[in-house]
């Protein structure tokens, strides 16, 4: 699975070497990997460079294809995208990111938003600051430190004090809204 993630959008093609600086893994390990995966249908290549097959998308969508939660939280989103008129999103927290797993208000005339699966900093996001409000202040100060954010926007939190008024203002409202903190 390092692998795997070790391919991005700035690297989308790898050579067994780079994959093994960028997982730590040696890089007789990683070729060796790398073939595997290959064999598999997960990564194609040209004998040198690496990259990543649609088969790799199998391995996301078996958590919503698995899940429960995600749907059991449906009916509750379809009420709330009905009643405000607008796409509802249910998210969970996985490390420094909320990573959207259910929606609804896909039959909107303008559908703006996250697709599922989309993976975004916490801090960018209203339901990374509304998860984040629930956690302690020491949960957060840690959460906090050392974090270096990104100005994806003008309007983009980019201090950590910023983004603690944020889940402050979160915790005392009870709940998060936050615009065009992504581009």
């Amino acid at each position: 699975m390092q692998i795997i993630e070790a391919f991005n959008d700035t690297h989308p093609r790898l050579t067994a070497s780079t994959a093994a600086r960028r997982t730590g893994i040696t890089r007789t390990a990683t070729r060796r990997y790398l073939r595997t995966l290959e064999y598999l249908g997960y990564v194609e290549s040209d004998g040198h460079l690496f990259w990543l097959t649609p088969k790799v998308l199998r391995l996301g969508w078996s958590y919503f294809d698995s899940a429960k939660f995600p749907r059991a939280i449906q009916p509750h989103l379809q009420k709330l995208s009905l009643a405000l008129g607008g796409a509802a999103y249910f998210a969970v927290m996985d490390e420094n990111d909320v990573v959207f797993v259910a929606r609804d208000g896909s039959n909107l005339v303008q559908n703006v938003g996250f697709v599922l699966g989309a993976r975004v900093i916490a801090s960018s996001a209203a339901a990374g600051i509304a998860i984040l409000s629930t956690q302690s202040d020491e949960e957060v100060d840690k959460w906090l430190v050392g974090r270096k954010f990104i100005p994806y926007s003008p309007f983009t939190a980019t201090t950590g004090n910023a983004v603690r008024q944020l889940i402050d203002d979160a915790r005392t409202n009870g709940y998060s809204l936050l615009e065009q903190q992504v581009a």
